[in-house]
């Protein structure tokens, strides 16, 4: 009897983590109106003059930029530091 408590306890268990996990997931989501205005002049200030999605990466506190084109014609997939708008990572496609 014993041993099946246990076993019932283990398996509560294993299904409560399992199920519930260790909260909810963060996930991207994309600009309100006022900070799209914000990120596109940031990004006009820094020499882009059109790009395709936005959007905020919590768990990394950074704004993602897909298909940035540059003025010189280069395009690239930007992170930009949410607080400061300033571009921290840019790969080129």
């Amino acid at each position: 009897m014993a041993a099946f408590t246990r076993a019932r306890a283990a398996l509560t268990g294993f299904v409560l983590v399992f199920f519930v996990g260790a909260g909810p997931a963060l996930a991207d989501r994309g600009p309100t109106l006022e900070e799209r205005d914000s990120i596109e002049q940031a990004l006009r200030v820094q020499g882009f003059v059109r790009w395709g999605d936005i959007d905020l990466d919590e768990s990394e506190g950074v704004w993602e930029v897909e298909d940035a084109l540059s003025v010189d014609g280069r395009e690239y997939d930007l992170k930009l530091r949410a607080a400061t708008l300033e571009v921290v990572d840019r790969e080129e496609n």
